[in-house]
């Protein structure tokens, strides 16, 4: 590297330095991680950075984006102030399963999905494939759920819904057809 090159770069790092420390740009005016786009509609995802099947979800809803892009996703890890929330507005004990997906309607009724599979457990959208995840769901004894004649997902008996990829895009479609609003957290 040139000493010209070298020079033109501390000027450049100087200059940023200076525009941070002078307050031209405070953190305040800083786009805030999982505050990107929030005018739309948003869910709510808590993870764990050590779970496969968070992050697989997490691949899953940034592949969808282009789909539903009014659709912000707040990714949290630490998830207790949310489980608060939907234990006191919604009766819901959360156990501290990761992936917790959900959505509140504009209308006030909340969509919860729970448990995704990982990459190597996902068989066309399924875990475990179509078959294998409608007799876990008669084993648990949950509601199968039908979009367009074709099973989509399992609805437990507790109203929440068994993660797979039919399961996220009705959670995206609602939230894009009717608004998911953003939560007071």
């Amino acid at each position: 590297m040139k000493k010209r090159d070298i020079l033109n770069l501390s000027i450049v790092f100087l200059l940023v330095n200076f525009i941070f420390l002078s307050g031209c740009v405070n953190e305040e005016n800083l786009p805030k991680e999982n505050e990107e786009n929030v005018n739309g509609s948003v869910i709510y995802l808590i993870y764990s950075s050590f779970c496969p099947h968070c992050h697989y979800m997490m691949s899953y809803l940034e592949d969808m984006h282009d789909k539903y892009p009014s659709i912000s996703v707040v990714k949290i890890e630490d998830g207790s102030e949310y489980a608060k929330y939907l234990e006191d507005h919604y009766g819901y004990k959360w156990d501290g399963g990761v992936p917790l997906l959900f959505g509140i309607l504009r209308n006030g009724t909340l969509i919860l999905i729970k448990g995704y599979p990982t990459d190597s457990q996902e068989k066309n959208g399924y875990f475990m494939g179509k078959e294998y995840e409608k007799k876990m769901c008669d084993n648990m004894k949950g509601e199968k759920i039908y979009l367009n004649n074709e099973y989509s997902f399992c609805k437990l008996p507790n109203g929440v819904i068994l993660g797979n990829k039919y399961a996220v895009n009705y959670l995206l479609t609602l939230c894009q057809e009717q608004g998911c609003v953003k939560i007071p957290v």
